[in-house]
C-alpha cells in the first residue's frame, strides 16, 4: 500500500541540473577552444619557419651582439613574445571566471550560512536562526503525536464507521494524517505498509541498505533513517523503516500475529531521529486504537 503527494524532484533540483549542464559546457568550450587554437597556431608557424630561415641567415649573425642575459631576457620576455604563452594564460582566465561563476550561482538554491572567495563574504542566514528553525520543526512534529493523545481526538477517531478495520487500515489512515500535518511545514514524503513476507519477497522494490536494514529495526524496535549520501542525487529518495507486531484478528477464533514493515520515502525530506521516533509512537497509538475499537465493536455486539 503505498501513499502519493508531492514529493518529487522539485524546480530547484532542475535548476541544478541546468546550472550543471551550462558549467560542463563552459569548460569543454574552454578546453576545445584552447587545443583548436594551439593546434592552428602550430600549423602557421611551421609554414612561417621555412619563409624565415632563409631570409635569416645573414640577419642572425649581425644581432649576435655580446649582451649579458638577464631575468627579464630569460624569463619574462619570451613568455611575452610567446603566442603560445599567450592562448595558456587568456584561457586560464576564462577558467577562472568560469569558477567564481560556478561557486557563486548556487547561492540562491542552497541554504548557505556563509561563503567566503578570497575577501569577498556572503552570509545567508545565522546559525541561530537555522537551529531556532530545527527546533520550531521538531516541536511541531511532537506536537501531532500529542494532538492525537488527546481524548476528543481518539474518541472522535474511534466512532469513525469504517469497511475496512484492519491495522493496516488503521496505520493508512494515521500515516495520512501525519503526511497532511507534515505538509504544512512544506516536508513531503511517501509512505508503503507491507508485511514482512512481502517485504522480504518483492527485493527490487528498496535499495538494497533499506533491505539489509530490516532485521536490526525489527532487533532495536526503532524506526532507522536511511539518507542519501548526497542531496544532489536528486533521483536518490531518503528512507525510513519500522516494524511492529501486531495480533490481527484480537476478537476472532483466528488469532494472527503479522509483523509490518512501515517504510517512509521522500526525494527531498531527509528523515532524522526525530521522525523516527514519531513514527514508531504512531505506530504504537494506532495499535491501541485498533484494539480499542475492536473491544467497542464486540461490546455494541453483545448489547
Amino acid at each position: 500500500m503505498s501513499s502519493s503527494n508531492n514529493d518529487h524532484p522539485t524546480r530547484k533540483d532542475w535548476l541544478k541540473l541546468c546550472y550543471m549542464g551550462l558549467y560542463l559546457v563552459g569548460l569543454f568550450w574552454i578546453i576545445g577552444s584552447g587545443i583548436y587554437q594551439f593546434i592552428d597556431l602550430s600549423l602557421e608557424g611551421s609554414n612561417k619557419n621555412v619563409q624565415d630561415e632563409r631570409m635569416d641567415g645573414d640577419e642572425t649573425q649581425v644581432q649576435k651582439v655580446s649582451k649579458e642575459p638577464t631575468l627579464t631576457s630569460l624569463i619574462v620576455q619570451p613568455l611575452a613574445e610567446s603566442e603560445k604563452a599567450k592562448i595558456v594564460f587568456e584561457h586560464l582566465g576564462y577558467l577562472l571566471l568560469l569558477l567564481i561563476f560556478f561557486l557563486l550561482a548556487p547561492i540562491p538554491l542552497e541554504r548557505m550560512k556563509r561563503f567566503k572567495l578570497m575577501n569577498f563574504e556572503f552570509e545567508k542566514e545565522s546559525a541561530e536562526q537555522d537551529v531556532a528553525e530545527r527546533i520550531t520543526i521538531q516541536q511541531n512534529k511532537f506536537a501531532f503525536l500529542i494532538d492525537w493523545l488527546r481524548e476528543e481526538n481518539t474518541d472522535k477517531f474511534l466512532r469513525i464507521t469504517r469497511v475496512h478495520t484492519s491495522y493496516r487500515a488503521f496505520l493508512t489512515e494515521m500515516l495520512n494524517e501525519m503526511m497532511e500535518y507534515y505538509r504544512k511545514d512544506d516536508i513531503f514524503f511517501e509512505f508503503d505498509i507491507k508485511t514482512e513476507t512481502q517485504f522480504r519477497k518483492n527485493h527490487s522494490d528498496y535499495p538494497r541498505i533499506v533491505r539489509n536494514s530490516l532485521n536490526v529495526a525489527a532487533s532495536l524496535g526503532l524506526a532507522i533513517p536511511i539518507n542519501k549520501e548526497n542531496d544532489r542525487h536528486i533521483y536518490f529518495k531518503n528512507y525510513m523503516i519500522h516494524t511492529i507486531k501486531v495480533k490481527e484478528n484480537v476478537y476472532t477464533d483466528e488469532e494472527t500475529v503479522v509483523t509490518y514493515v512501515i517504510i517512509l520515502h521522500s526525494y527531498r525530506t531527509t528523515f532524522d531521529e526525530y521522525d523516527g521516533q514519531l513514527l514508531a509512537g504512531i505506530a504504537s497509538l494506532t495499535y491501541e486504537l485498533f484494539q480499542k475499537y475492536h473491544t467497542l465493536a464486540a461490546i455494541n455486539d453483545i448489547n
